[in-house]
Order: C-alpha cells, then sequence, then structure tokens
C-alpha cells in the first residue's frame, strides 16, 4: 500500500491488471478501515481518562467538603488508579460515583472519618464523652435525606426512640404554629451545617415541642437514643475486657 506508484509490479495482461486493481481496492478499505479503527481506540482511550479525571475532581471536592485525612486520601486515590486499569466500565451516576468505586474496607474508613469529623464540629454535643464512645457514636449514625419543604418531624409527635439530628449538608428550620387569630407558622431558629436538633426530645422523651423543616436540599445524620446508650455500654465493656485482658496476676 505504502508502494503504490512506484512502478516496482507491473501487469503483463489484462488479467494481472484487473487482478491488481481489485487488490489495491481492498487493500485501500482495509487500510480505511484499520487506520479509522486506531482512531477510534485513541479517542476512547482519551475520552476514559478525561472522564476519569473529572470522577477524581468531584471525589477530591468530597473528600475535601468531608474533611477526610490526608493519608486516607491517598488510599482511595491509589485504589481508584488501580481499580480504573482493571475496570472499562465507569458509573456517570455522580451522586453516587465515589462510594461505588470504594470497596467495603475503605468505604467504611470513609463514613467512619465524616462521621467522627461531624462530631467534632458540631458544637461539642459529645465532647463530655470519652474518644473511644465518641468513635462507637460515629458507628451508629444513620444518613437521612430530605428535600426542600420536606417535614422532617412535627409538634406534638412522640417518639418511642427519639433520635438526635446532625446537619452534614443543608439547612433546617424550627418552628411552631401559632394559633392566635389566623394560623401562621412562627420561626424559631434556622439551623446550618455542622448544627444539632432534636436533643430535648432526645433526653426527655417527651412529645416534639417544635416542627422541624429543610429549607434546601439536607443530609442529617442521625442516632437514636437506643443505638446512643449501646455505643456506650459497648465502649464500656470493651474497657472493662481490655483491663481484665492487661491485669497483671497477682
Amino acid at each position: 500500500m505504502l508502494t503504490v506508484g512506484y512502478g516496482d509490479i507491473n501487469a503483463t495482461n489484462e488479467i494481472e491488471a484487473l487482478f491488481i486493481i481489485f487488490s489495491m481496492l481492498i487493500s485501500c478499505a482495509v487500510f480505511a478501515y484499520t487506520l479509522n479503527f486506531i482512531g477510534s481506540i485513541i479517542s476512547d482511550i482519551t475520552n476514559n481518562k478525561k472522564q476519569f479525571q473529572q470522577e477524581m475532581i468531584i471525589i477530591n471536592k468530597f473528600l475535601e467538603r468531608k474533611g477526610i485525612s490526608r493519608s486516607l486520601k491517598f488510599q482511595i486515590r491509589k485504589y481508584l488508579e488501580f481499580n480504573r486499569l482493571t475496570e472499562k466500565e465507569i458509573s456517570k451516576d455522580e451522586s453516587k460515583i465515589f462510594f461505588q468505586k470504594l470497596n467495603s474496607h475503605l468505604k467504611e474508613k470513609v463514613q467512619q472519618e465524616i462521621n467522627e469529623t461531624l462530631i467534632k464540629n458540631s458544637e461539642k454535643i459529645f465532647s463530655q464523652y470519652p474518644s473511644e464512645i465518641q468513635q462507637s457514636i460515629s458507628n451508629k449514625f444513620q444518613d437521612q435525606y430530605h428535600q426542600r419543604d420536606e417535614i422532617i418531624f412535627e409538634e406534638g409527635e412522640l417518639e418511642t426512640n427519639p433520635s438526635i439530628y446532625l446537619i452534614e449538608q443543608g439547612s433546617i428550620q424550627i418552628f411552631y404554629e401559632s394559633l392566635k387569630g389566623k394560623q401562621t407558622q412562627v420561626i424559631l431558629k434556622t439551623l446550618n451545617k455542622g448544627e444539632y436538633f432534636g436533643q430535648l426530645e432526645f433526653y426527655t422523651e417527651q412529645p416534639k415541642i417544635a416542627s422541624a423543616q429543610a429549607c434546601e436540599f439536607t443530609q442529617l445524620k442521625k442516632i437514636s437514643k437506643q443505638d446512643f446508650l449501646n455505643s456506650i455500654l459497648e465502649s464500656e465493656k470493651g474497657e472493662i475486657n481490655e483491663k481484665i485482658t492487661f491485669s497483671p496476676l497477682k
């Protein structure tokens, strides 16, 4: 193909000429297909690389926003880079892209650090407890999501197992219904990221004295009273077992 027109091969009769013509047509088609196929492969590699870079930008922003430690971020990046070499399909759902790509061990470590950071930044509501109990509490948190104007709980509601709510993202309003004249909502306060609510009913187990409503898309972490008490008991049992294990024999 690359020496066509050089005159190094000459037909001596019509049959050879026709054969050469058909051979050249087939060769041209194969050559064009090969070049197009190679170009397509290069294009796919480039697109996959760009897509991976976009995913890493999303993941890095997520890790920075959640306050993940540098060492864990390094582990995550290395894992994803290795995973990219062995995995061809890449998820396009940005809301799930992060946790979908982690193995269970890294996923658990990230979730634990997120919860521990949230505890430390939530106006020290759990600061009276030792770090062992705080870590146990962080493992008991449950995620809860609310759309704008969605009611989280209502005034007068009585929970058999009340919860404390921590705001991981978004904001909420605490309000009650005024019955004076025309019924209206009276906003008591607006809470933002890092703040908490529901603690009064959590400790007293009384009905809600006000309602809570999401002002925007809001992500909450909550822990029920039963899970909270279990965390304390588990930590105390672990401490007792440790003392028994390492106490010197007399």
